[in-house]
């Protein structure tokens, strides 16, 4: 179980946000309050969280790092 914030971020959401940014500057704030409330702990990235099943010998999915 992994908070959504954490999650997204692992994933390259904070990249991908500045490469929309990049390709679309008159929208740079609209994403950037985006990626807030996706990923803010005071928003949705801590209330939110992600699971994952998975057999025991597999990978960790993307996302969910090394598993213990």
């Amino acid at each position: 179980l992994v908070e959504q914030g954490a999650w997204l971020r692992r994933l390259g959401i904070g990249e991908r946000a500045a490469a929309l940014c990049a390709a679309h500057p008159e929208r740079a704030e609209e994403i950037a309050g985006q990626l807030t409330r996706l990923t803010d702990a005071s928003e949705m990235g801590r209330l939110f969280k992600v699971l994952a099943l998975t057999g025991p010998d597999g990978p960790a999915p993307a996302g969910f790092g090394h598993r213990s």
